[in-house]
């Protein structure tokens, strides 16, 4: 059974990170010391120590909206251009035109478009240094997966196609500047020495690329091969999960994505799974399906917005605790920067 969208459509996270040498205490440090030791420490476990999700006003000001004309300007030559779009076949053509419109019509809204993280677990260039890493979240860029010869134990092909379009490279680019400028900002640049990598002979637009071309990497997020779309739009599986042309084979994964999400994909994929259980259930069991408990809990809430809302303020910021840490040092110097979601 041969479905052309399969493997097309392949989107992923590009990132790469400012390193500072800093006076401040970091992870990678109280771990070399056995301060971190067992299951039983708090911070024995974690990732990053702070992640901010920044929307396209933050990153190129004024110059969004004219950029967004650009982007749109240039996607029917995207669309014919094999190197951005490297399917021939006209149904995933059609869907590569759906998902590029989707993913423009977001760019003026608040969602983020890159992402900021705060890494202190140590650098290749020491234990005294911390990282501003920079992840590009809705990429126009997409890529390929697929099967090069019939024998199972061979490896398939993936051609990410990173920065094969130019909206990438320029929206990582002023990304990755604003990680530079959030280690510059105080309170923690109070506790930096030195900006190690890339250092400050990196000034200009054409210095920033040069760089990036040499040290982005994946955020390890792929997803959208197997994507949520029409038929004839080069769809792999309905609204149900299930693989069209075939009876009861479902895809429950991050493949089923049409979009990249501004998001580490643990969480909407634990979603979908859940999901993808209702939906068996409801099939086999007669239980509700997610569709009819989204119109039940649209109603309940509905009826409800009047006498919650007076009660519900938000929130005024955070606080900073007495003694400084980095990931409260990068949550201020974000405040002094731009609006932008912390979570």
């Amino acid at each position: 059974h041969a479905l052309p969208g399969v493997g097309q459509h392949a989107q992923d996270h590009l990132s790469t990170q400012v390193i500072f040498r800093t006076t401040a205490q970091t992870t990678a440090q109280l771990y070399a010391a056995g301060a971190i030791n067992g299951t039983g420490n708090p911070i024995a476990s974690f990732v990053n120590s702070a992640i901010a999700y920044t929307n396209i006003t933050d990153l190129l000001g004024d110059y969004a909206a004219a950029f967004q004309q650009e982007v749109i300007a240039n996607m029917t030559a995207s669309t014919n251009d094999r190197a951005l779009n490297p399917s021939s076949d006209p149904t995933v053509t059609k869907g590569y035109q759906t998902i590029y419109q989707a993913t423009v019509d977001q760019m003026l809204t608040p969602a983020g478009q890159v992402e900021l993280l705060l890494a202190m677990t140590g650098t290749s260039a020491g234990q005294d240094t911390f990282a501003v890493q920079a992840g590009l979240q809705h990429p126009f860029s997409t890529g390929e997966l697929y099967i090069a010869t019939p024998n199972p134990f061979d490896y398939p092909v993936i051609n990410p196609n990173y920065f094969s379009h130019r909206a990438d490279v320029d929206l990582l680019r002023e990304g990755i500047k604003l990680a530079r400028k959030v280690g510059q900002t105080q309170p923690i640049s109070n506790f930096v020495t030195a900006e190690v990598s890339p250092g400050p002979d990196v000034q200009t637009d054409e210095q920033w690329e040069a760089w990036l071309r040499t040290v982005v990497s994946t955020e390890f997020h792929p997803s959208c091969t197997c994507a949520m779309l029409p038929l004839d739009q080069g769809g792999v599986v309905d609204a149900h999960l299930k693989v069209y042309g075939l009876a009861n084979v479902r895809v429950a994964d991050s493949s089923v994505f049409p979009l990249s999400f501004a998001a580490h994909l643990m969480a909407p994929t634990y979603g979908l799974a859940e999901q993808a259980a209702m939906i068996i259930k409801s099939q086999y069991n007669g239980t509700p399906s997610p569709a009819a408990l989204e119109t039940q809990t649209a109603t309940s809430t509905s009826q409800s917005t009047q006498t919650s809302s007076s009660d519900t303020k938000a929130s005024s910021g955070f606080k900073l605790v007495a003694s400084p840490s980095l990931p409260m040092l990068f949550a201020a110097a974000l405040t002094l920067l731009a609006p932008i979601v912390l979570l």
